[in-house]
């Protein structure tokens, strides 16, 4: 090729650069000029018509711009509008759906230019949202939400793909936005405010940090929240998969009716959604509130139809104790313990239910097992089936006098003094049996107890309640109810062979009493504290003891000392023996008249004596005892030579007094004898009575029988 036609197509070949340049510059000078320009020679006025009547047609509701339009094209297409309104559905009232008092939206236009969407930023300035349900279940919400046709499943394969995929948005914000609820079905309100919310780079498939800000108020339950969270957010290019992982949340809670603020927690591994498979996942959650932290691990399907939820809970070694005082509530003074606990189950939920299975609760020393759940979320009802091994109530109890202390001694004044919290039965909805294998504490031991419980509507049933009680069996029935500020006790209860030392030392504090006993009670009473309770107790007992024993206390020795002295005058000295008095066998009822024990009718056969009588015992405030009983002698053995035959048959008044832990016994020998003779002077003068009158007849018989035998001589001889 020659030198002057390489050089004559240089020539063309700049001549075409020369002129492409000149064209493609002029084309950028004229959008240049087009982008700078256009935005003041438009219409804006027919531009923000345009934007209301399109929104208005897609939503359905009247879409407002009140406050200036601006656009722009250039390095971004956008446009910022204020003072934008979306009207409230048709029989919610005049106040707007939302609003906002500023809104932009702007895209990058080179991208949008070549099929993808680079949003720079989108923010929304002090929106306000206000939501609302009728009673009849409709919301001012379901018209924008609801009903239509489903997208064909291959509409992304026949439009190339989601448009999330081609969507990149650079800059989320939200300022003080403004969210209210007023549920008129459930009379709830609730309201969000102060709501700020930053994301940025947000594109399908990357990750992108995401936060918020709010505040929450509600009225039933009252109390006000502040809370903060922080995660990185990712979703896939469907929009159907969305994960939040390596994120935290902190709330204060306020006003719920305690004294301090609550601070809660939370931090997670991951959190993911997946709207198509119907999926949802939680690892590594951990919760936390004071001493307390629950670690949750769950998995979640069929969210579209009929969800099932499993997982496992676990909530690690904590103090009970500090955190109800951090929460403040803190636990009675009146009771110890509960310094440490912890727990584990495996979770199941299933259509607006929820359970908890294989569940261990470990409280201090007992080991709590079995299952609980909660049937209807919406009633919050609590059902539960579980065993506890064993709890000691004196480990909880303040007894204020040592280990020694007996529920029925008065040395127990703190728990006496323990409010009975009535209130707490109202809305109770639980129901399951309960099994203990040992209970105890000051004194009292009982194994084997199947508990069944029922509340509703302020009441609480305890039926049935079987025991082994003292090598002998418990069956019984308890209802509390709510009285005032304190609680109403109703019960019924029998007890079958019952070893009674362990019961009455249990009570007292002594063994004074034993025997095998048979009992049936029947309680009843109110109360604001304990002690209120047991000592305005009001009902009836039935009792009987075989082959017992009165433990400081010996009749016969008593009758002996008394007739030695009647009779002698001289007191016997002590002897070293302890006193005891047998008892063969012993019945009794007795009413109950506020804490007392009144014994109106008891019969008893003791060695040597029948015994009747009547008297009175109060456990709960004096321990005092007083009873009046009339002993018949029935044998008079021989004690240290005495001969005792003068009391046999007698009938002596016994006066018994004291205190449970220190009894007196006054036999009324010298009375019991004055009546003795007075009973055989009686019987020897209708004696002598009757031999007079006989005497009296006999002789005046006798008078005849004279007069017919002499007349009987004057016939014979006659």
């Amino acid at each position: 090729m020659s030198d002057d036609i390489v050089k004559r197509r240089h020539t063309a070949l700049r001549r075409t650069l020369k002129w492409s340049g000149i064209t493609i510059g002029t084309l950028v000078v004229l959008i240049i000029i087009a982008i700078i320009v256009i935005p003041h020679v438009i219409n804006t006025a027919a531009v923000k018509n345009k934007i209301e009547a399109v929104a208005s047609e897609q939503t359905g509701r009247q879409v407002t711009i009140a406050g200036p339009l601006s656009l722009s094209l250039f390095p971004w297409i956008g446009f910022d509008a204020n003072d934008v309104t979306m009207a409230n559905a048709k029989g919610f009232g005049e106040r707007p759906f939302l609003h906002v008092n500023e809104l932009q939206i702007h895209a990058k236009l080179i991208p949008l230019i070549f099929g993808s969407v680079e949003v720079s930023g989108i923010t929304l300035d002090s929106p306000t949202l206000h939501l609302a349900r009728k009673e009849n279940g409709r919301s001012n919400w379901q018209d924008l939400t609801g009903g239509g046709a489903s997208r064909p499943e291959n509409s992304e394969q026949e439009s190339g793909g989601s448009p999330l995929s081609q969507l990149s948005i650079g800059h989320v914000e939200i300022n003080d936005a403004t969210l209210t609820y007023d549920d008129a079905q459930r009379g709830k309100h609730y309201e969000i405010r102060q709501f700020g919310l930053e994301a940025s780079n947000l594109a399908a498939g990357r990750r992108f940090p995401l936060s918020f800000s709010t505040r929450i108020a509600s009225e039933d339950p009252h109390f006000r929240a502040a809370i903060k969270f922080d995660t990185e957010a990712s979703f896939d290019a469907t929009g159907n998969r969305i994960a939040l992982t390596q994120g935290t949340l902190d709330a204060t809670i306020t006003s719920y009716g305690g004294t301090q603020p609550i601070d809660l927690g939370a931090q997670w591994d991951k959190i993911a959604f997946d709207n198509a498979a119907g999926t949802a996942t939680v690892a590594g959650l951990l919760l936390n509130v004071s001493d307390l932290k629950a670690k949750l691990d769950a998995k979640a399907n069929q969210l579209n139809a009929k969800p099932k939820i499993s997982g496992h809970l676990k909530v690690p070694p904590f103090s009970p104790r500090k955190v109800l005082a951090d929460l403040g509530n803190p636990v009675p003074a009146s009771l110890e313990g509960f310094d440490k606990a912890s727990l584990s189950a495996d979770l199941a939920a299933r259509q607006n239910a929820l359970s908890l299975v294989n569940l261990v609760l470990k409280l201090d020393d007992s080991t709590l097992r079995g299952s609980a759940g909660i049937p209807d979320l919406d009633k919050a009802g609590l059902r539960f089936d579980l065993a506890l091994d064993h709890i000691d109530l004196s480990d909880y109890i303040v007894s204020g006098a040592g280990e020694n202390t007996r529920l029925g001694t008065g040395h127990g004044k703190l728990f006496m003094k323990t409010r009975l919290p009535g209130r707490l039965l109202e809305g109770l909805d639980v129901a399951g049996n309960l099994a203990i294998g040992k209970l105890s504490g000051f004194g009292l031991e009982a194994r084997d107890i199947d508990l069944g419980l029922h509340a509703e509507k302020g009441t609480v049933r305890l039926k049935p309640i079987n025991a082994k009680l003292y090598s002998g069996t418990y069956q019984g029935q308890v209802t509390l109810s709510r009285a005032g500020r304190g609680i109403r006790l109703e019960t019924a209860e029998t007890l079958d062979s019952i070893e009674l030392a362990g019961l009455i030392e249990a009570l007292t504090g002594n063994k004074r009493l034993s025997g095998t006993a048979n009992l049936a009670l029947n309680l009843s009473g109110q109360g604001e504290t304990v002690g209120e309770l047991l000592s305005l107790l009001d009902g009836e007992v039935s009792f009987s003891i075989k082959n017992g024993a009165l433990q400081g206390i010996d009749l016969w020795d008593s009758l002996h000392r008394a007739y030695v002295l009647f009779k002698e005058h001289k007191r016997l000295p002590a002897g070293d023996d302890p006193k005891v008095t047998k008892i063969t066998n012993l019945e009794a009822h007795a009413d109950i008249k506020q804490g007392k024990f009144i014994n109106d009718k008891l019969t008893a056969r003791l060695p040597f004596l029948a015994v009747t009588g009547h008297g009175s015992i109060d456990f709960f405030k004096t321990n005092g005892v007083d009873y009046h009983l009339l002993a018949t002698v029935v044998e008079t053995p021989k004690v240290s030579g005495e001969n005792l035959s003068q009391l046999k048959s007698a009938e002596i008044p016994i006066r018994i007094t004291g205190s449970l832990s220190d009894l007196s016994v006054y036999p009324d020998i010298e009375g019991a004898l004055k009546e003795r003779v007075k009973s055989e002077v009686k019987e020897k003068l209708e004696e002598k009575k009757k031999d007079l009158k006989s005497k009296l007849l006999e002789g005046l018989l006798g008078g005849k029988d004279k007069n017919k035998k002499k007349g009987g001589k004057d016939g014979n001889g006659g």
